[in-house]
C-alpha cells in the first residue's frame, strides 16, 4: 500500500503544481488575458480526459504485464521531455495565432508529462484492485485530492515567494522524476501479474462481476452530469466573487480548495455525507444572498462572498456525494473516473466557450 499511496500523493501533487508553474512561464511572452487563461484551463481538462480515458482502455484491453510494460515506456518518453520551462524561441513574435502557438508550446512541453500524470489516479487503484476488489480503493482518490488540495495552497504561499521561475521548473521536474520512479515500482511489479486479462481475471475470482455494459444508462448518465454540475457551478462562482465582489490576488485559492474538499469528504467515507444538512445549509446560504441588502453595509460585502462559498461546497458536496454513492464495483472504476473527468470538461467548456456566445449577460450564475 505504501507504493500506491505514495504514487498517488506525488502524482496528484505535482499535477496541480505544473498548471501554475507553466502559466507562471507564459505570462511574459502571452500577458494575463482572459483568453490566454481559458485556453490554459481548457488543455489541461481536455488531458485530463484524455489521461483517465487512456486508463481506462489500458485497464479493459491489455493484461496486466502489458499495461505495466506499456507505462513504463510512457513514463520514460515524460521524462524525457524535461524541463518544461519553453526557451525564448517559443516566444510569441505577433505574425502567429496566439492561440494555436499557446496550444502547440503547451503540448510540446508539458502535453506528454501531465497526460502521464492526469491517468494517475484511476490507473493506480486499477492495479490496487487486482490485490483488493472492495470499495476501499477508491479512498485513494480521496487521498489525490487531498495531495492536489497541498499543491493548490503551497504555490501561491511557499514556492512562489520563495522560488524564480527556472526554479520552479528545475524542482518540478526534479519531482516528476521522484515520481516516474515510484510509479516504475508498481508497473515493474505488473510485469510479474498474471498474463490474463483484467476482466478474465476478475471473472475468474467472482463470476458474478457484473461487466460496464450491465450499468444502466441513467447511472451513467449521472456520472457525467453531477461532476459537470459541480465544475460549472466552481467556475461561475470563481468568477463572480474575484470579478464583481472582491478583485483579491488569490480568491481564486478559496472556491478551488473547497471544490477539492467536496471531493476529499465525499470519496473517504460514506459516513461524512450527509445530504439533508448539507442541502439544508445550502439553501440557507442561497436566501442569504437574495436577502443581503438588509444586513447592515459594513459587513455585506464579506457576507455575500461568504454566502456564495458556502453555497458553492453544499453543491459540491450534493453532486460528489451522489456521484460517490452511485460509484460502481472497483473492476468499473477506470470506466466510472472517465466520465467523471468528462463531466468537469464539459463544465469548463460551457463556461469558457457556450456562455459567452449563447448569453448576452452574465446570467449563467443565476441558471446554475
Amino acid at each position: 500500500m505504501f507504493w500506491f499511496a505514495a504514487t498517488t500523493l506525488i502524482g496528484a501533487f505535482i499535477e496541480f503544481q505544473v498548471q501554475p508553474v507553466i502559466s507562471k512561464c507564459l505570462l511574459p511572452g502571452f500577458g494575463g488575458t482572459p483568453a490566454v487563461w481559458t485556453t490554459c484551463m481548457l488543455f489541461f481538462q481536455l488531458l485530463l480526459f484524455a489521461g483517465y480515458l487512456y486508463a481506462h482502455l489500458l485497464r479493459t484491453y491489455f493484461s496486466p504485464a502489458a499495461q505495466g510494460l506499456i507505462h513504463l515506456t510512457l513514463l520514460a518518453s515524460a521524462a524525457l521531455m524535461l524541463p518544461i520551462e519553453p526557451t525564448d524561441a517559443w516566444k510569441p513574435t505577433g505574425s502567429e495565432s496566439p492561440m494555436i502557438h499557446l496550444l502547440w508550446m503547451l503540448a510540446v512541453h508539458v502535453g506528454l508529462p501531465y497526460f502521464v500524470l492526469s491517468s494517475t489516479g484511476p490507473l493506480i487503484q486499477a492495479w490496487l484492485s487486482y490485490q483488493d476488489e472492495s470499495d476501499g480503493v477508491y479512498r485513494l482518490y480521496a487521498l489525490s485530492n487531498a495531495g492536489s488540495l497541498v499543491a493548490l495552497l503551497s504555490y501561491p504561499f511557499l514556492v512562489e515567494p520563495i522560488l524564480s521561475v527556472s526554479d520552479q521548473s528545475v524542482t518540478w521536474s526534479l519531482m516528476f522524476c521522484l515520481f516516474v520512479l515510484v510509479e516504475g515500482v508498481i508497473a515493474i511489479g505488473l510485469l510479474r501479474h498474471s498474463r490474463r486479462g483484467p476482466d478474465e481475471t476478475a471473472s475468474h475470482k467472482h463470476p458474478a462481476v457484473p461487466q460496464a455494459s450491465t450499468v444502466p444508462w441513467p447511472i451513467r448518465s449521472a456520472w457525467i452530469a453531477l461532476p459537470a454540475l459541480a465544475s460549472t457551478m466552481l467556475l461561475v462562482v470563481t468568477n463572480h466573487v474575484c470579478q464583481d465582489i472582491a478583485v483579491i490576488p488569490f480568491l481564486w485559492v478559496l472556491p478551488l480548495s473547497l471544490y477539492l474538499i467536496s471531493f476529499i469528504v465525499c470519496f473517504d467515507s460514506p459516513h461524512w455525507y450527509r445530504p439533508k444538512l448539507i442541502a439544508g445549509a445550502t439553501l440557507v446560504a442561497v436566501l442569504t444572498i437574495q436577502a443581503k441588502h438588509v444586513l447592515p453595509a459594513s459587513i455585506q460585502l464579506i457576507a455575500e462572498a461568504s454566502c456564495y462559498m458556502m453555497t458553492l461546497l453544499g453543491v459540491c458536496l450534493l453532486c460528489h456525494g451522489e456521484v460517490a454513492r452511485i460509484k460502481p464495483q472497483a473492476t468499473q472504476l477506470t470506466l466510472y473516473y472517465a466520465m467523471l473527468s468528462a463531466g468537469g470538461a464539459i463544465g469548463g467548456i460551457i463556461v469558457a466557450l457556450v456562455c459567452p456566445i449563447l448569453l448576452d449577460t452574465f446570467i449563467e450564475l443565476p441558471l446554475v
